[in-house]
């Protein structure tokens, strides 16, 4: 994620990595002169260009879009039929967001600013951070999952508190943190 502020533009910006692509997002561009402003993307694919068309079928197929948000100061990106979705979040402040097609559906509420990534599989899901300039805290993102583990607390049949524990040194500054939830809880059996 980056601010931007250079000569008489501002804007905030975010990308978000995906196995074989990079989705680029903007908000809140300003410009204050009379000149337009104008934002070059320069791509390069790592196959050929005779390949292009088969990508662009493929990412229609897999109904890859931003999420929707109650905050202007937040970017997602989803990619649903992988089920995960990257976003980052600007400010403190109680943010919800939702994403859903016939693939996957998700919804979630976080108050902290970062950058986050969500990712499910079939057995755990997991919620990653990553903050520039925070250390020693605690994170909670709350997401309409069952998850249980060390970090994980359930509050209803239909919600977990993943909670993030931000590195505690200045040395790890900006490293990512991940929690990962087991979709079931283990059972303990005892032998008699």
């Amino acid at each position: 994620m980056m601010d931007t502020a250079t000569h008489n533009l501002t804007v905030k910006r975010s990308w978000h990595f995906y196995d074989d692509a990079v989705m680029a997002l903007a908000s809140n561009l300003t410009v204050s002169t009379q000149n337009k402003a104008w934002t070059p993307l320069a791509s390069r694919l790592l196959t050929t260009v005779q390949s292009m068309p088969e990508l662009i079928k493929r990412y229609n197929d897999d109904e890859i879009f931003s999420c929707i948000s109650n905050q202007d100061l937040f970017h997602a990106m989803a990619w649903l039929t992988l089920r995960r979705v990257s976003f980052v979040l600007r400010n403190n402040t109680m943010t919800m967001f939702s994403s859903q097609n016939s693939f996957f559906k998700i919804n979630a509420r976080l108050n902290d600013a970062g950058a986050y990534l969500f990712n499910e599989a079939t057995n755990d899901l997991s919620a990653t951070l990553s903050h520039p300039t925070r250390i020693n805290r605690i994170v909670t993102i709350n997401i309409d999952r069952i998850g249980y583990g060390q970090g994980c607390i359930v509050l209803s049949d239909l919600t977990t508190n993943v909670m993030i524990a931000l590195p505690s040194s200045d040395q790890l500054l900006g490293a990512s943190v991940t929690v990962t939830c087991k979709k079931k809880q283990l059972k303990l059996r005892y032998k008699y």
